[in-house]
């Protein structure tokens, strides 16, 4: 079960079973839930509110996220005491990458804080200032599974032009969920015959 609710049904690939095929699956199963969890974000009422809930990584019920369990509450609320007195900073930036970068070097002193709550503020926050991701962020789970796939992991970022074709039916932002809710499936996934 994901953090919104939403049941992503393990695929059962057996010999023959295509990447295309466990694609299908996932925006089947997951792009509602994800487009509707975002929604949230790009709906605040202000900034400060946006970043707020965004660096506590607080979800609609109150309940934390499950990506920030590791860090905790107190690594989450000094990363947000240090993002809102920068609040002026982020909401000047202009592409997703400079905010993912803002919020990195922002957060970067901070014991228990990594490339996951960097790239999940980003994202949030990105809602609201309507700044998409363009390309995939590599961090704990998208860099296991880039590695599982064959993709370059030692990267801090994949452009969409690297990945094998049957991910280019997702957005970028799809591809870094992809990566890491589907990453156990991926041993012994072949590219389907038109990308081979």
């Amino acid at each position: 079960m994901t953090s919104s609710g939403c049941e992503l049904k393990p695929a059962r690939l057996r010999n023959g079973a295509t990447l295309r095929a466990l694609v299908r699956q996932f925006i089947d199963s997951r792009r509602t839930c994800g487009s509707d969890e975002m929604a949230r974000f790009r709906k605040m009422d202000n900034f400060e509110a946006c970043l707020k809930t965004a660096a506590l990584s607080e979800m609609e019920n109150g309940k934390m996220h499950r990506h920030q369990c590791r860090p905790g509450r107190v690594a989450c609320h000094r990363a947000s005491i240090a993002l809102l007195e920068h609040s002026s900073i982020l909401r000047g930036c202009r592409t997703f990458d400079e905010l993912h970068d803002r919020v990195r070097e922002t957060c970067l002193h901070l014991d228990r804080i990594g490339g996951l709550y960097y790239y999940d503020v980003a994202h949030r926050v990105g809602q609201y200032l309507q700044l998409e991701p363009r390309k995939i962020y590599l961090h704990r789970g998208t860099r296991e599974g880039a590695r599982r796939l064959g993709l370059d992991w030692h990267k801090n970022a994949l452009e969409m032009c690297e990945l094998p074709e049957e991910l280019r039916d997702l957005t970028p932002a799809e591809v870094e969920d992809f990566l890491c809710i589907c990453m156990d499936e991926f041993l012994g996934v072949r590219p389907s015959k038109q990308s081979e």
